[in-house]
């Protein structure tokens, strides 16, 4: 210590006795040169700063300069002392030192004015060597700035910058809550973001899990054991944590909101977990705070009861996420809730089968209104799909579609469906076209899926189950087990004409649904007619007739093999044996040519005095034209009727035609060319 005393006191008074005097050229040289070098290097500084490499350099990050900052970083001279204020001053002090010492020299001490000199000469050569420095600071920055000052490989960078725009002031920590401080510093960024205007949005990637994962990390804080037993001594009843919750969810829609987020599957991925885990949190604090149910619907109450905890905001949340994503972020969302849906915690369970069953009606809904495609649903639900209450919401959802949709025929494969669900979905289509027929009357009746279902049925005799299932459907209020016994009744009676004789007696459920399940469906490959005889035909008659009023009412079941072969047997069998038209048989040109009534029984009552079927005996008639007599031909009552129906239908020859030979072939009695010729000249020569 003392050597360094002596050696500082010998410097100074080697500075008052050196003598040293500062001439013109000198000072000039000296202050010329610094102002050079001082250009020279500002010129070099702004042609670093302004690199802009290839076009995928990344120039702005959350508003800094990235290449400026890199150097003012790596060029530690310049940032520390250069850019000071303190440097300018020393520079006028040192260029006004000068004329000041020419004007003041003589009333300043010797001793002082030697010292000024050597202090000046000093500062001088401390310039020139800080100048130096700086010179090879900045040729070693321009060797690497090509590679350093990449934002996106350089994380130390990244990271200072994060720091630097949000790093919490210890006033922010003591004033703000966590939630205040983590919006205010999203709403900053989402500032930068479009200032920024980069091309790329997963540069925040970072940045963002960051703050979302320290503000988790902050709050798991509070759901210690130390939280559970001193909540409520410390906070008493205020329940903070539920406006926490509030502005939670409000900054992540805030977040998703921003559709540059969406543009980032790693990003959308990484709000999803803090998602997941946020919602964690408050469902652990929320049994806590001893809160029994959720509610998860804004307009509806089913518990009527305060412990009741509204989620309903954190479930939109989650459905907004998932329609945003493609189908591996959807495949990821689902595999993530199906973790928490065995979770002892009930409000867990409660809510991620709520959110499961939601998702699984949004898809399978896009399914039957043509956006989405089976197998694409099945990859995204493939992994849990096997799942018993993830399949039962599939064929709960599958059944409950068809009040809306009226037809299932877009779905194709049920073989993700258990046994179980596919029995409880066959007996609830069944019931529900038996059920409501009379409400629907044109209802659809889907025979292919009713076969997909049949083939994977299980048994129906368990019935508790499957009642249990029907009960929680939409037609669940007319269902009982009177009803499903009936149900199952008819569906192992094999022979039709018991199904006829039951159903004289049935109110509820309609026999012509059953016994389109039966041909069609159960009894697929086994003849279902066994009436042969006319007297059976007598004696079921209001049956048959029914079941061609209503088939005539389907074209689906007019495609099917079984009910062609039935109305096959019943047409040439009965109808054509009857004289007159059956009394309740509709009189539409499907229902006469279905039954192909015998030619005579319809001229017979186009021949009474108040028929009002002009149109349809009319078209029947020119179908069947090359089956009636000549001489009846040429009647005025058969041409006043053909021509009326041919009048009335508004079209010209060639299309009037066509629909009729169409009509034919739907219903199985097709029309050659000879024949269709035969009505066209009849037609020509009507008019």
């Amino acid at each position: 210590m003392e050597f360094l005393k002596q050696n500082i006191l010998e410097l100074g008074k080697y500075f008052q006795t050196n003598c040293i005097e500062i001439d013109k050229s000198t000072y000039f040289t000296v202050i010329i040169g610094q102002i050079t070098i001082y250009g020279i290097l500002v010129t070099f500084y702004q042609f670093v700063v302004s690199y802009n490499g290839n076009n995928e350099l990344v120039k702005k990050y959350l508003g800094v300069n990235v290449v400026e900052y890199y150097v003012k970083k790596k060029v530690v001279v310049f940032d520390k002392f250069i850019s000071k204020r303190i440097f300018s001053f020393l520079f006028i002090l040192e260029i006004l030192y000068k004329p000041v010492s020419v004007l003041l020299g003589n009333k300043i001490d010797k001793c002082i004015y030697y010292m000024l000199n050597s202090i000046w000469y000093t500062i001088s050569v401390l310039y020139f060597i800080v100048f130096t420095i700086m010179l090879k600071e900045f040729i070693s920055c321009t060797l690497t700035i090509k590679n350093f000052s990449n934002i996106n490989q350089n994380i130390c960078l990244k990271k200072d910058i994060d720091n630097l725009r949000f790093k919490n002031s210890i006033k922010d920590k003591i004033y703000m809550e966590n939630i205040e401080l983590l919006i205010r510093k999203f709403e900053c960024l989402f500032i930068y973001i479009k200032e920024d205007n980069n091309d790329t949005i997963e540069i925040y990637y970072d940045v963002i899990k960051t703050m979302l994962d320290n503000y988790v990390d902050n709050k798991k804080n509070g759901s210690t054991l130390f939280y559970k037993y001193t909540y409520r001594v410390i906070k008493k009843d205020r329940r903070d944590w539920i406006i926490d919750s509030n502005k939670e969810i409000y900054l992540l829609n805030e977040i998703l909101n921003n559709k540059r987020i969406l543009e980032s599957k790693k990003i959308l991925i990484c709000i999803y977990n803090i998602y997941i885990s946020l919602i964690d949190l408050n469902l652990k604090y929320a049994e806590i705070d001893d809160y029994k149910y959720i509610q998860d619907d804004n307009y509806f109450n089913e518990y009527n009861n305060e412990n009741i905890l509204d989620v309903s905001e954190w479930k939109n949340f989650l459905y907004n996420i998932y329609i945003n994503s493609d189908d591996n972020i959807k495949k990821y969302i689902i595999k993530r809730l199906f973790r928490n849906i065995n979770n002892s915690n009930k409000l867990y369970q409660q809510y991620y089968n709520r959110c499961i069953y939601e998702l699984v009606r949004y898809e399978i809904n896009n399914i039957f209104n043509g956006r989405r495609q089976e197998k694409s649903f099945l990859d995204v639900f493939g992994d849990i799909i096997g799942q018993e209450k993830v399949n039962y919401y599939c064929a709960k959802i599958i059944g409950n579609n068809l009040l809306q949709y009226n037809k299932i025929n877009i779905i194709k494969d049920v073989n993700y469906l258990s046994e179980l669900n596919c029995t409880y979905l066959f007996a609830y289509i069944m019931l529900y076209y038996s059920l409501y027929k009379n409400r629907y009357n044109q209802m659809y009746l889907d025979i292919n899926i009713l076969k997909i279902l049949w083939r994977h049925h299980g048994d129906f005799k368990d019935k508790n189950n499957i009642i249990k299932q029907l009960k929680d459907s939409n037609i669940g209020h007319r269902i009982d087990d009177n009803i499903y016994n009936r149900f199952i009744e008819y569906m192992y009676e094999k022979n039709e004409k018991m199904i006829f004789a039951k159903s004289r007696n049935e109110s509820t459920l309609d026999m012509f649904c059953i016994w389109t399940m039966k041909i069609c469906v159960i009894n697929n490959e086994i003849p279902m007619y066994s009436l042969y005889k006319l007297e059976d035909y007598k004696k079921y008659e209001h049956e048959i007739i029914k079941l061609i009023n209503e088939i005539s009412k389907h074209n689906e079941l007019l495609e099917n093999n079984n009910i062609k072969q039935w109305i096959y047997n019943v047409r040439y069998n009965f109808f054509n044996r009857e004289k007159e038209i059956p009394q309740n048989l509709l009189i539409e040109l499907r229902t006469l040519l279905l039954s192909n009534i015998n030619i005579d029984a319809v001229l017979k009552k186009i021949n009474d005095t108040n028929i009002l079927y002009y149109n349809d005996f009319g078209k029947y008639l020119l179908v069947k034209i090359d089956d009636i007599p000549s001489q009846i031909k040429q009647q005025d009552r058969i041409k006043e009727t053909i021509k009326k129906a041919f009048t009335m239908s508004n079209m010209d020859i060639e299309t009037f035609l066509n629909e009729l030979v169409k009509e034919s072939e739907i219903c199985g009695c097709e029309i050659d060319y000879y024949q269709k010729e035969i009505m066209r000249s009849f037609l020509l020569n009507v008019d």
